[in-house]
Order: structure tokens, then sequence, then C-alpha cells
């Protein structure tokens, strides 16, 4: 069997005709399939793939597999497309790291040479939050009370992240006098918030829980939209007059190579994942905000949002070591 596989991934690397391949995709898949998660189990991450992995395989009619892979920058998925064969059972799942470590150090691999980008499923909430208590209660209050004092500390898990760029695109675009305080992980940097060393915190889907029991006031969201279900009144920056958008993605990759006719047989398989009842309801939960893209809409915007990111990368002064 793993002969045949091999053959039929040789064919595919050389060019095998679009009759051909179209002949494959029609039975595709034979067996299960992989969905290489970058994360440990039980967080918000795995456990939405997990929901996007049983509907699309229910789809496909085998099932869809997550082994998860933490480490490495959350970038472990994309660094197995490297090694895997291009036939559609091994599959990763693109987090915001995949498209933003490369800039900042080497990586094995090239985010736009080695990946075929198939489904983009949804965004990360991206939120700026603060105290409950904390007398800021917009992001207007925000920048202009940075102006007025020594400016204000905030704090992301890690550095050159999306919550990290957006904040540094926020202070460029509106002023703002803002220091970041890096911590080992969201959960360190809200508990840095609540116990007064910080005056807010730029985050993910981390900072919703701490939102909903009341611990934590939401003052603005990073994305094109407000977040649905979670955060209806909470409003995005380009609504409070700060031209600020940054979104980061959950989607599906595959290793180069890849037929484009397994590739549009994945991908409407995802599409009808997204739109099913349960991932919309995981999606809620956890503040996930559903916001498919075919695959050659997902490669058009991960090559604009790549070459976006290296410009201010550059600006910052950070090149891959």
């Amino acid at each position: 069997m793993k002969r045949i596989v091999g053959i039929i991934a040789l064919a595919i690397s050389i060019g095998m005709p679009a009759a051909a391949q179209a002949q494959q995709a029609a039975s595709f898949p034979v067996k299960p399939i992989k969905l290489i998660v970058p994360t440990g189990p039980g967080g918000s991450m795995d456990l939405m793939a997990r929901a996007v992995a049983e509907e699309a395989g229910r789809r496909l009619g085998q099932p869809m597999v997550v082994e998860n892979k933490p480490g490495a920058g959350n970038t472990m998925a994309a660094v197995s497309m490297l090694a895997a064969e291009p036939d559609g059972y091994t599959l990763g799942l693109i987090s915001c790291a995949t498209l933003k470590l490369p800039h900042v150090s080497k990586s094995q691999y090239d985010p736009m040479k080695d990946l075929v980008y198939i489904s983009r499923i949804s965004d990360f909430a991206l939120i700026v939050a603060v105290r409950a208590d904390s007398p800021l209660k917009s992001m207007a209050d925000l920048v202009q009370q940075s102006k007025s004092t020594k400016g204000l500390f905030y704090g992301t898990a890690g550095t050159y992240n999306s919550p990290h760029l957006a904040t540094i695109r926020l202070a460029e675009a509106s002023g703002a006098k803002l220091t970041n305080v890096p911590y080992k992980g969201d959960a360190d940097a809200i508990t840095a918030l609540l116990t007064g060393d910080i005056q807010f915190v730029a985050s993910s889907n981390s900072v919703i829980p701490y939102i909903q029991s009341g611990k934590l006031r939401a003052l603005g969201v990073y994305g094109e939209r407000r977040i649905k279900g979670v955060l209806d009144a909470t409003p995005t920056m380009t609504e409070q007059g700060i031209a600020v958008v940054e979104t980061c993605p959950f989607g599906i990759m595959g290793p180069k190579g890849l037929a484009t006719a397994i590739v549009a047989r994945l991908d409407a398989a995802f599409q009808s994942a997204v739109n099913s009842p349960t991932v919309k309801s995981v999606a809620d939960k956890f503040g996930f905000e559903p916001d498919y893209l075919e695959s050659a809409g997902f490669d058009r915007w991960a090559r604009q949002s790549f070459e976006a990111d290296r410009a201010l990368f550059r600006k910052l002064g950070k090149n891959p070591e």
C-alpha cells in the first residue's frame, strides 16, 4: 500500500495529467486523514480543530484524526509538511505563528514555497482588555491616558506575535505611548494585569473567560468585525477611529505538490464543516470568528499578510537569525 501511495505522489510531483488527477481525487480519500495541530491537547485551538476535523471527515467518508505536535513556537505543523507525502493524507493547522515566525528567526520551512493553503476556517479573537475596575472605558481613554502620562504598559504572550504586532500598529496609528511587557503565556500576562503590574493586555481567545466572569473588560478588538455572541458590544478599532485591522488565521494547509483536484475536494469538505451547527457552536463557545476563505483566496491573503509583516519587521529592525 505504501508503495502505491508513493507512486501516486511521485506522479503528482512530476506533473500527473489533469484527467488522472481528477480520477484520483474522485476516489479520495480511501483511508483516514491526519491533521497535525501545533499545540497540546485541550486548548481552544485544539478543541476547535477537533470539531472541524470530525465534521470534515464525515463529509469525506473517512475519519480525520488529530495529532498534537506542540513546540517550535507553534509551527510544528508547518515543519511536518516538509516530510509529508503530497497525497492529501497529512494536513496541518495554520496558526498565526506559521506566517510570522520566519520573519523573526530562521525556520525550516518557507511559508511561501513549502505550503499549500487549502481553507481558511476562522480568525482568532485579538482583544485589548483592562481590569474591570480600570478607569479606562474606551480605546480613546487608553490613548489619551498614555499621552498624558509617561505611557502605559501592556502584556502579551511573548513578542512579535499577532497581538503584539497589532498593538505596535495601534501605537503608530494613534500616537499612543505604549511599552510591551512579554510574558511566557496569556495566563501570566492576565495575572500581571489582575495584580496591577500592567495597565492592559493584548491577547487572543484566552482572555474571553475573564471578560465573561467580570474580572476584565474588553476595550476593543483588532478584527474586521465585532465578535458575535461573545463580545457583541465591544467595537473594533476601526469603529473607534483607529485604522488598525489585524487578523489571525485558523486554517488548513498541505505540503507542496498536492494535486489541485485533491485540494478542491478537501476545501469543499472544510467549507461544509465550517457551516455545520457543531463547528459554529464550538466557535461561539471559544470566541472564534468563522471566516471561511477558499484555497485560492486563502493563498492570496497569506501572501499579502506575509509581505505586510515583512515590511513591519524590517521597520522594527528584526531579521531572521
